[in-house]
């Protein structure tokens, strides 16, 4: 079992990037993706295509309301709550090119990160100030950081096959991240947070979107069998172990700060993909967002 929270998590991209890709009509089905805890544990944030664009949202646990966040003309996904809760991080683009954005949830001012041509990528925070996020600005997705201050940037790996969905851990030395090529091998790897010393955990199915525990004790992430489903693995133990269960793909985990709540995506019910909470305890699974009879007006 769990014993301590997970921070911030990641998906499976091969999943995203379609649906980055696809703008819903009448005839299509609205889809919620991405859920991130805040860190009091009161919030939950994701992504929704359900006003016709892929958009950002808040889900507030107190009163069970959605509210929405963002309200541009392009896709917006992955959302991550900084570790002060004051801030957002997602990227947005189209088809050719994607860029990080930060979004205030004081001033509620968004800024762009990124300015470029290339596919900028799963940001996520070091800190308050120093993001992480993988980009093919160099002809391959490779992982960089950047000081939000002082502009200063890092490319971290360079790998021909793909690095992406990085994630660091509670003591800030070490980054968890996924190698390999969509929809063919992935496996998780670490790496110290200046890109030396890169090892590789998992090589047993394919993995995607894994973020650490609150001590550093185990990763969480997405992996293929049967069907999509998120597990952990435990560093002391080095065993994997399935969390959700039941029909249909289960992405996209998230466990609450307090470690006994996990938010993910799936389509279990309609086949349409919706937000999630389960128990990690006692297995009992709520749902947030109820899309699947949306559709753009």
């Amino acid at each position: 079992m769990i014993h301590t929270p997970i921070t911030y998590v990641y998906t499976r991209l091969v999943v995203v990037l379609m649906i980055l890709m696809t703008q819903p009509s009448a005839a299509q089905k609205i889809r919620s993706f991405g859920p991130d805890w805040s860190p009091d544990g009161n919030r939950i944030v994701y992504y929704s295509s359900r006003d016709g664009n892929n958009e950002i949202y808040i889900y507030n646990l107190i009163d069970s309301t959605h509210t929405r966040i963002t309200h541009n003309n392009r896709s917006d996904a992955l959302p991550k709550f900084s570790p002060d809760g004051k801030k957002l991080i997602y990227f947005s683009g189209g088809a050719q090119s994607r860029n990080i954005f930060v979004y205030d949830l004081l001033s509620l001012e968004e800024k762009q990160i990124t300015d470029d041509e290339a596919k900028n990528e799963d940001p996520n925070w070091i800190d308050n100030s120093t993001i992480v996020y993988n980009s093919n600005k160099s002809g391959n997705f490779e992982i960089y950081t950047l000081d939000l201050n002082s502009g200063i940037e890092q490319q971290l790996t360079n790998n021909p096959l793909r690095d992406f969905t990085p994630s660091v851990s509670p003591d800030k030395s070490k980054l968890v991240f996924i190698r390999g090529e969509l929809g063919k091998e992935t496996a998780i790897f670490t790496m110290n947070l200046d890109g030396s010393d890169q090892k590789k955990l998992t090589d047993a199915f394919n993995e995607y979107g894994p973020s650490w525990s609150s001590d550093g004790s185990a990763i969480i992430f997405m992996g293929k069998k049967a069907s999509n489903n998120i597990y952990f693995w435990d560093f002391d133990q080095k065993v994997i172990t399935q969390l959700t269960q039941g029909k249909g793909n289960n992405t996209q985990g998230a466990v609450s700060p307090d470690g006994q709540f996990l938010a993910f995506a799936s389509n279990r019910d309609t086949g349409n993909y919706e937000i999630y909470v389960m128990e990690i305890a006692t297995k009992k699974v709520t749902r947030l967002t109820f899309d699947s009879t949306h559709r753009k007006n």
